[in-house]
């Protein structure tokens, strides 16, 4: 049985992107080194990428760590609350209930004559 013939040209896979994918793609096609070392530097465009703004330290720091911004925007709320709520928000009504409540039992306790120990 004799094999197939290959679609367009002899490209197995006729949808892929291979004009992108190359050795060389286009997007390097622009790519120049300063000065004039670019005349004689024959692996200019394949050293291109490690100058891409996608490669930058930041977009490198940003991929090591996705989600520190978030938790830290978070976190900052989290305390921001948490003050709030400590200094003048329920909790704050809530503990001085408590403390009230307290220095009352402790009067009480001191009027029945106990001294802290178990009977």
């Amino acid at each position: 049985m004799a094999p197939k013939p290959m679609p367009q040209g002899g490209r197995e896979f006729t949808l892929f992107p291979f004009r992108l994918f190359r050795l060389n793609p286009p997007f390097l096609d622009n790519a120049v080194l300063p000065g004039p070392i670019e005349e004689i530097y024959p692996w200019r465009r394949r050293e291109a990428w490690r100058s891409d703004p996608f490669f930058s330290r930041a977009n490198r720091m940003r991929a090591a760590v996705p989600g520190l911004f978030l938790a830290s925007v978070a976190f900052a709320a989290f305390v921001a609350y948490d003050q709030w709520d400590q200094a003048s928000g329920p909790a704050s009504i809530e503990r001085k209930k408590w403390e009230e409540w307290m220095h009352e039992r402790e009067k009480r306790i001191a009027a029945e004559g106990h001294h802290g120990g178990h009977h």
